[in-house]
């Protein structure tokens, strides 16, 4: 499936404007829309850093995809991703017949830390009602703490603390960085949304982790909690591949955009 000519736009957002990029199957819409957040443990990555994942997600999937340049740590930490992300959808729900949408539901995805930031969106949608978000599709998600401390809960943290692409220093590094001025919300579900309470009548999730990856338990807890309260969800471990792994060709990055795409049309 090849793509039409690559559209840009910024939309206002509570701290500036946001820059979007628009990825469109070939084909004449109207679209599913699928929302898309970068990695880069909030503080690094953009919309170029994922053009590959994004223009693929198009390819597999046949959906509009819409990547989302948020603000970034330390100089825009915590909330700034979250407000932003949060803007984007809520926009786009507004502007579903601009942007030739098949339905009013919208998917959120995103990898690494963009995989926290649409588990947060898609929590957020939830208690406020709006907009409708159908499904998320979450890839290596860090869904909790991800500073030294962590290890108590997650051991994978200390299993691949080093020499496993991610490291153990560099996630608390980011952590800390995100964190700037609000280290008292650590456990605020907007920061680590497996702190939720209440994570049922959540949409339906695609949770992808990978063998070699610190954040690997914390992405597989939130599967299982998902699960426990009665939220739809397919979790998959790509075996023998480290955090990022979406970002290189290999066979797991192929299965894992075939999965996505069957996890969309409700086959898995």
């Amino acid at each position: 499936m090849k793509l039409e000519k690559l559209k840009i736009k910024k939309i206002d957002g509570p701290g500036g404007k946001i820059s979007l990029r628009i990825y469109s199957p070939e084909a004449d819409g109207p679209y599913p829309l699928m929302v898309y957040f970068h990695g880069g443990g909030f503080v690094t990555g953009s919309v170029q850093s994922t053009d590959g994942i994004a223009r693929k997600l198009v390819q597999a999937t046949g959906y509009r995809v819409i990547s989302v340049d948020y603000r970034l740590a330390p100089e825009n930490p915590f909330p700034a991703a979250i407000e932003d992300a949060y803007a984007t959808v809520a926009w786009i729900s507004k502007h579903l017949t601009s942007l030739r949408a098949k339905s009013k539901d919208i998917v959120v995805a995103g990898d690494s830390a963009g995989g926290n930031i649409a588990a947060v969106v898609a929590q957020l949608a939830k208690s406020k009602g709006t907009p409708n978000i159908s499904k998320q599709v979450l890839l290596y998600p860090p869904v909790d703490i991800f500073s030294r401390d962590a290890s108590v809960l997650y051991p994978s943290m200390d299993e691949f603390a080093e020499g496993y692409v991610l490291t153990k220093e560099s996630l608390d590094k980011y952590f800390k960085l995100y964190l700037s001025g609000a280290t008292d919300r650590k456990y605020d579900p907007l920061v680590a949304p497996v702190r939720n309470k209440d994570v049922s009548k959540l949409p339906a999730a695609f949770i992808a982790t990978a063998e070699y990856d610190p954040l690997r338990d914390q992405g597989e807890a939130y599967a299982q909690k998902l699960k426990d309260a009665g939220v739809p969800v397919y979790a998959k471990r790509l075996e023998k591949v480290t955090h990022g792994f979406m970002s290189t060709p290999s066979a797991a990055t192929n299965e894992t955009y075939e999965l996505i795409s069957e996890f969309l049309k409700e086959k898995l």
